[in-house]
């Protein structure tokens, strides 16, 4: 599944225990919330145009954010804010 980010939420541990030699092409960041633009292919999780909150332990600083299905992306429907939802515990 690709998510459109539109909001991130700075975590202390994202900053406690960043790399002080990050490898080249690294995108930091843990939570992110935006709208799906690609379903992912086994049609497992959200579908295009939901509002998403995820997590991983890296990419969510990027503007698309490859998400895997297995690790729940939560769909916070229409009400949802990206900036309210970047901080939701997934």
């Amino acid at each position: 599944m690709l998510v459109q980010v539109s909001a991130v939420s700075l975590n202390f541990g994202e900053i406690a225990y960043r790399s002080p030699d990050p490898r080249p092409g690294h995108v930091p960041g843990w939570d992110a919330a935006g709208v799906v633009v690609q379903a992912a292919a086994d049609g497992s999780g959200p579908a295009v145009g939901d509002r998403v909150v995820t997590f991983g332990w890296s990419g969510a600083w990027a503007e698309l954010r490859a998400v895997d299905t297995r690790r729940g992306p939560r769909d916070y429907g229409s009400w949802a804010r990206p900036r309210s939802c970047s901080a939701l515990p997934t």
